[in-house]
């Protein structure tokens, strides 16, 4: 009776390391639903062996084996209680960050992916025998896209207090605009002709510009380097922000026309653009416009929200 005692006692203390809160909370059942989703998509992915033929297949497969092995990792050590030794706010950086990127990422999957593969002649077409799999693909990671939004969601709603720069609204702004930058890259990269003029590559060198600073403070931040109250640091911010807004609203300016305008690019789709194995240099350039327009509208949002913090801690710093 002894020997199961002390056994007992043994199992009573191991499962007193464990937080089963992690789990059985509203944002652990949202990340055991990523975890579900996440893995049931992979398997579909790599069931139909279609996304080693296409880079966007690629990027689905490697979002969602990213997203589901981070995701699995989140919850193995806030479940072991790891996560208590980190300093609070850095892992409360961590968590939100990564579940704003895993967002982000799958709505580029959930908009990719049946684009790419989900054809509507192919249900009845006998050379699509994986139309099932990559409908249920598609269903799937945009389901997945929702949970991980509602985490996001979560993660703003109730945040401990302080709250960590990512689960701020200015933490979020600067994730959509990496993100949004990132796209460009991508873009630009497929092809768009911005070294045919120096005016297009001064665009090319505002969204390097912002994309640093926007990358430097999403870094430094998750890092614990800047602390957000500084008032110092929050100038230095501010000013940043409002340089990245002009910026901005000169690529808005510039790129439009060098690539549309009859003088110096093309304002209607070509010919070309239909074929589907060609890249379309016109499409290209208009999703770099439209994303120019996006990250302008983040850039701007995120001035006002620190020229309000601002108003707001005057009366303050004058007493």
């Amino acid at each position: 009776m002894r020997v199961m005692s002390v056994d007992d006692g043994r199992s009573n203390v191991e499962l007193s390391h464990l937080d089963c809160n992690a789990v059985f909370s509203v944002i652990g059942v949202a990340r055991l639903l990523q975890l579900a989703l996440g893995c049931v998509t992979l398997s579909l992915l790599a069931h139909t062996e279609e996304w080693l033929s296409s880079p966007y297949g690629r990027w689905c497969m490697f979002v969602s084996s990213f997203c589901f092995a981070v995701t699995l990792l989140i919850v193995l050590i806030e479940v072991s209680r790891l996560s208590t030794g980190v300093f609070l706010t850095f892992w409360s950086n961590i968590t939100v960050s990564f579940c704003t990127l895993a967002w982000l990422m799958y709505i580029t999957v959930s908009i990719l992916y049946p684009l790419e593969y989900l054809h509507l002649e192919c249900h009845q077409n006998a050379f699509c025998p994986h139309w099932r799999f990559r409908l249920a693909a598609s269903v799937l990671s945009a389901i997945n896209c929702f949970a991980y939004g509602f985490e996001v969601l979560l993660s703003h709603l109730y945040h401990q207090e302080p709250p960590s720069f990512m689960a701020t609204i200015p933490g979020l702004l600067k994730m959509l605009q990496v993100f949004v930058a990132c796209i460009i890259f991508g873009a630009l990269n497929k092809g768009s002709h911005y070294e045919h003029y120096a005016a297009t590559q001064w665009c090319v060198a505002i969204y390097s510009l912002c994309f640093t600073f926007s990358t430097f403070v999403v870094v430094f931040n998750l890092s614990g380097l800047i602390v957000s109250r500084w008032t110092n640091v929050q100038r230095l911010l501010a000013m940043c922000s409002l340089l990245a807004v002009l910026l901005y609203a000169s690529a808005a300016v510039i790129w439009p026309v060098f690539s549309f305008d009859h003088k110096y690019g093309h304002p209607e789709r070509n010919t070309s653009c239909v074929y589907r194995e060609t890249s379309c240099i016109w499409d290209n350039q208009l999703a770099v416009a439209v994303l120019t327009f996006v990250n302008l509208v983040l850039y701007t949002a995120d001035l006002l929200i620190t020229i309000v913090h601002f108003v707001r801690k005057a009366p303050n710093l004058e007493h």
